[in-house]
């Protein structure tokens, strides 16, 4: 927890700076944080969405098309590990919908269905009373 809440902070100075020596070790710090935790650990789905967010901020800083299909990738297995119907699934959608969106600049028509596909199950999974709920 502690590696996976070093990068995050990183994470966070980056895109306060644009400082990329942050944003690099952050990337380096959730990989860490991936690499020693058990495949059955609870939190692996949260360093997974944390890797693939610091991935997706450099692909989108540096236009790395490569981090993005990593981006892409990491945070799709973060959402397989996260139940269809648990709470905090929108939470764990959001960042891949990002993603998505992200690569999509010169994206092509499955990429678009797919980034479409996930904001409606984003929607659909949020709570209601909570924002961006259906009716919400």
């Amino acid at each position: 927890m502690a590696l996976s809440n070093l990068g995050t902070a990183l994470t966070r100075r980056f895109a306060v700076t644009g400082d990329l020596a942050s944003l690099e070790e952050a990337v380096t710090i959730h990989r860490r944080a991936q690499e020693r935790t058990r495949a059955d650990h609870p939190n692996l789905g949260r360093y997974l969405a944390n890797l693939g967010a610091a991935l997706n901020n450099r692909a989108q800083f540096l236009r790395d098309s490569a981090a993005a299909d990593e981006a892409i990738r990491v945070l799709r297995r973060a959402i397989e590990l996260r139940p269809r119907h648990h709470p905090q699934l929108p939470e764990r959608l959001d960042p891949f919908l990002v993603a998505l969106g992200s690569s999509m600049v010169e994206g092509t028509a499955p990429e678009v269905r797919e980034s479409l596909a996930f904001a409606r199950e984003v929607v659909e999974s949020t709570p209601a009373g909570r924002v961006g709920a259906r009716g919400g």
